[in-house]
């Protein structure tokens, strides 16, 4: 199952506590509402305070979870959209963008083969791509385009037309289950893909 939107249970946390909020003043009384495995409020007027629990009074604290690792984070993603989106058994492709995945998190992600494993479980799934877009000026400068292959993974690095560039982690499936022929492409279009776009902006 997957986790909660954040913003979407954000709103449902602040709209539950004015709810307890409008009740508490409207009665002069204590309020209490609960989001099961989220948030427990117990609210009254300054001048009712003592109807508040005594443990809860003047308390204000927020459960937290351990942040899971970026490969876990990854891994989850790849499920839920191997699930969703690639039913059938053609040789498919799976794209992941993201801006704010750390430089030091993607160098480690490049010398980790969880992901590998992972994507060798899916038979259809001929390679997961994660891109990194970046904008920062400075960041864009220190790029050095380059393209480096290992046993299950492939690392790009390239300066865009655009004034952005990109840094990408291509983990691919085994060749004998069929994916040669999608994987080659992929590899022409990523590693072509800064001079293609080169000459549509030159047109």
């Amino acid at each position: 199952m997957d986790d909660p939107n954040p913003s979407d249970l954000s709103e449902q946390v602040r709209q539950t506590a004015e709810d307890a909020f409008r009740e508490a003043l409207d009665s002069n009384g204590l309020s209490h509402r609960n989001i099961r495995g989220v948030f427990d409020f117990y609210v009254a007027p300054h001048a009712r305070a003592n109807l508040v629990p005594e443990k809860w009074r003047g308390h204000f604290q927020v459960s937290s979870r351990t942040p899971l690792p970026v490969k876990d984070k990854l891994a989850r993603k790849i499920d839920s959209k191997t699930d969703r989106q690639l039913n059938s058994d053609e040789s498919s492709i799976l794209a992941i963008y993201d801006r704010i995945i750390s430089s030091e998190a993607f160098k480690q992600l490049s010398k980790d083969h969880d992901l590998a494993v992972k994507v060798a479980t899916l038979q259809n799934l001929a390679a997961v791509v994660l891109i990194l877009t970046i904008t920062h000026p400075f960041a864009v400068n220190n790029i050095e385009p380059k393209t480096e292959t290992e046993w299950d993974l492939m690392a790009i690095s390239h300066k865009l037309p655009n004034g952005e560039a990109e840094e990408i982690l291509t983990w691919e499936n085994s060749e004998e289950k069929g994916h040669s022929d999608t994987i080659r492409m992929l590899n022409e279009c990523l590693t072509g893909f800064p001079l293609n776009l080169a000459r549509l902006f030159e047109r």
